[in-house]
């Protein structure tokens, strides 16, 4: 072999070899592997398998520091960071107190920071204290409280006897707590006795005394007697001519403030008939939206909704003589029309008796107003809700010397008793204590729909329909000292009870038992019993309607 041109000549074996030339052959062989196997290639070798080795350690270095690296991010991200803080008394450092500010991580992760969790920490302290700032203004004055309870005295002459020798009087004395205007035998606290002493003996006549000075005249005068009442009578009237508001004095007429009595005499039978002729002619006064009214034995008084033909509909009065008078005129643009959905009801209040009755002015939308039987006495009792605060759902009844009644607005039905100056919620009515109130306003969040259907007091306390949250429309008792009963007369529905009578021992209702109307009686604690099963004549069918009419009346101890 030998170079030519810088490439390597190969001369090319014949096809037959000699022996010789096989040796030669052989020898070739042997000498590249000598050459292989030389030292300088075996240096190349290991400082490849080094290159290599190197190169292998690097990527699992590399590897490796990658694990460990997220290893570290998980632990990371696993501990947090916690800040936390403690109040600091007043001490050298915090004159006026402060806050201690603890920063740390929260290796173990129970959410608070131990001792050895704790970096680093800093005292916040309070400032002193600034002088205090000038006076503010006065505060509007608050609601007038409720009035006080009346105390009262009573005087009873006493017979000659243990107590008093020669007679006296007792005197007993205590506070209305039950606003009846009467000492009832549980509100007497002190009782004292006054009492005469013994009669003298007659003392000697006395010397003749002057003459009394000229007194005033009696006169009586006659009128003929209204022939609206009566056709064929006369008015007698007794008086004294002495010239009383201003009247003249002995001037022989007997003027009406002089008059002191008056007698009416009919010498037919009195019958009924017109008052007066409201709307003159042959206008009708009353229609069947206008014809509401309420007589008061105390006051003598009838109030009546009516119209002239002028004022509209609105509020009138009949005197004692049987005089209609308009009252007022509420909705000077319209008509008022008193009473139209809850009537017109005379109550005795302890301020004297008091006309309820609703009516709408044009304004305030239909509300509850109240009279004494006086244009200035007749008055709003509040605007209550915006819009008409009595609709067809609202009921009155009278208790505890006043009134209950409710409204209907975005607030839904609301329950309230007035006595005509006192205006509050059932719950927090002027007799309940606070606790008492405060029981009340938690249980009444449960009810709705309040005294729908049904709205009746007593002497022993309110009874009324309300839809309870888990029982639906079912019947309530609210105690006189403020206990609220419920009756579930109905457990799978509403009862819907309608028509009570209020009786010696309970109160009687006409209600759905779950199949139709029956009576039930519901004590005063909380229980009950139906009373009924009726089924319409000659079939098994409950009866679905009962008492629409004339309601429930009791006939000695028999229910009608």
């Amino acid at each position: 072999m030998f170079s030519t041109d810088g490439f390597d000549t190969v001369d090319v074996a014949p096809a037959i070899m000699s022996s010789t030339e096989n040796n030669t052959q052989g020898a070739r062989r042997d000498g590249r592997r000598s050459r292989f196997l030389s030292r300088e290639n075996i240096v190349k070798m290991f400082k490849t398998t080094v290159v290599l080795s190197a190169l292998f350690l690097s990527i699992w270095a590399v590897v490796l520091n990658h694990s460990i690296k997220s290893l570290d991010s998980a632990d990371e991200e696993d501990s947090t960071i916690l800040v936390e803080t403690e109040g600091r008394e007043a001490d050298v450092y915090c004159p006026e107190g402060g806050a201690d500010i603890f920063l740390g991580t929260d290796f173990d992760g129970d959410g608070k920071l131990s001792a050895n969790e704790i970096t680093s920490s800093t005292k916040v302290c309070h400032g002193q204290q600034g002088l205090s700032g000038p006076q503010g203004q006065s505060g509007f004055d608050g609601e007038n409280g409720y009035d006080g309870n009346s105390s009262l005295v009573n005087l009873t002459a006493l017979s000659p006897g243990i107590t008093c020798q020669f007679g006296g009087f007792q005197i007993e004395s205590g506070i209305d707590n039950n606003h009846n205007l009467l000492l009832d035998e549980e509100e007497i606290e002190t009782t004292a006795h006054v009492c005469d002493g013994q009669l003298g003996g007659e003392g000697p006549e006395g010397q003749q005394g002057a003459d009394g000075s000229q007194g005033y005249s009696a006169l009586i005068e006659q009128h003929p007697a209204p022939t609206s009442i009566c056709p064929q009578g006369i008015v007698m009237e007794f008086g004294v001519d002495d010239g009383t508001d201003g009247a003249t004095a002995n001037d022989g007429i007997l003027h009406e403030d002089e008059v002191r009595e008056s007698l009416r005499i009919c010498s037919e039978q009195l019958y009924e008939g017109l008052t007066g002729d409201i709307f003159s002619g042959t206008g009708d006064s009353m229609s069947s939206v206008c014809d509401q009214s309420d007589w008061s034995d105390t006051s003598f008084a009838y109030l009546f909704s009516a119209t002239d033909g002028t004022n509209g509909c609105e509020l009138w009065i009949l005197d004692q003589d049987n005089v209609p008078s308009l009252m007022m005129d509420i909705h000077p643009a319209g008509d008022s029309i008193p009473g139209r959905e809850l009537g017109i009801h005379a109550v005795d209040t302890d301020r004297g008796t008091r006309f309820f009755f609703d009516a709408d002015d044009g304004t305030n939308g239909r509300e509850l107003w109240v009279s004494d039987g006086t244009p200035i006495g007749t008055i709003m009792l509040g605007d209550m809700e915006s819009g008409d605060a009595i609709d067809w759902t609202s009921e009155i009844t009278s208790w505890m010397n006043g009134a209950v009644f409710t409204t209907h607005g975005p607030q839904g039905h609301r329950m309230w008793w007035t006595n005509g100056s006192v205006t509050t919620s059932i719950w927090q009515a002027p007799w309940f204590s606070s606790t008492v109130s405060s029981d009340l306003v938690n249980q009444s969040t449960a009810l709705s729909s309040l005294g729908q259907g049904l709205l009746q007091g007593d002497e022993y306390g309110l009874w009324f329909a309300a839809k309870d949250a888990q029982a639906g429309l079912e019947m309530m008792f609210l105690s006189i000292d403020g206990t609220l009963h419920l009756y579930d007369l109905q457990p799978f529905g509403d009862s819907s009870p309608s028509q009570g009578l209020s009786i010696e021992d309970g109160f009687i209702i006409a209600a759905g038992d779950g199949t139709g109307r029956q009576l039930a009686k519901l004590d005063r604690d909380g229980g009950y019993q139906w009373l009924t099963s009726m089924t319409k004549e000659g079939t098994t069918t409950p009866i679905s309607v009962m008492a629409p009419a004339f309601g429930i009346q009791q006939l000695g101890d028999i229910l009608v």
